[in-house]
């Protein structure tokens, strides 16, 4: 009985998601991430882009329809084109300014935009000629999460840092202090909360 309980419930709430899913879905522009630092590892960067494709995720899309998202490379392109145009307007643009005019050209409803900007990692390693047989290791990382919702007109952008100084360890690699940053920016920005507003869920939240 409570087996056949949840299945209803779960089926009920299957046919709600679609109803509310039948109207126009939410168009999403989510960026790769941008990199203004030196380019860290493939896995680093699959790691990182798989924290921002979490927070933007919507279970049974397949099913629900309800978030056109809009291929990379076509969101990629039209960033190109729109800050070739501003910069031209006035070389001292920031990146912030062109996610309006992207948003018009790309008919999105939310602009998603990560920035890697700063990525370095030393690791001294001991010669066993001073007292500390540790190896030394100095990281640093900086993330930047641009998100323009333009229903609402509303820019957030956020950015975290992270710096380590001390022996060699794995929660001191620029690795792990990036990722830091990745979580708090998404956090800060309310990200999840945003992109969740548009979905059948957020919407009869309202």
């Amino acid at each position: 009985m409570r087996k056949f309980l949840l299945t209803t419930l779960l089926l009920m709430l299957m046919m709600t998601l679609t109803a509310s899913a039948a109207n126009e879905p939410m168009r999403l522009a989510r960026l790769p991430i941008i990199i203004l630092s030196p380019t860290p590892n493939i896995e680093t960067m699959v790691e990182l882009e798989l924290k921002v494709s979490r927070a933007i995720h919507l279970p049974l899309n397949g099913t629900l329809q309800a978030v056109d998202y809009i291929p990379t490379a076509e969101s990629t392109a039209a960033l190109q084109k729109v800050w070739d145009k501003i910069y031209k307007k006035g070389k001292r643009v920031r990146l912030q300014e062109a996610m309006e005019p992207l948003a018009e050209k790309l008919n999105a409803d939310l602009v998603v935009c990560p920035i890697l900007r700063r990525f370095n990692q030393e690791l001294m390693v001991s010669t066993g000629l001073s007292e500390s047989s540790e190896n030394h290791m100095i990281s640093s990382a900086e993330v930047e999460l641009i998100v323009y919702d333009r229903n609402t007109n509303e820019l957030t952008s956020k950015k975290a840092s992270r710096y380590y100084n001390g022996e060699e360890s794995s929660w001191g690699t620029a690795r792990f202090l990036a990722d830091e940053c990745l979580l708090k920016v998404i956090e800060q920005t309310g990200l999840r909360d945003k992109f969740l507003s548009y979905t059948p869920l957020g919407k009869q939240a309202r």
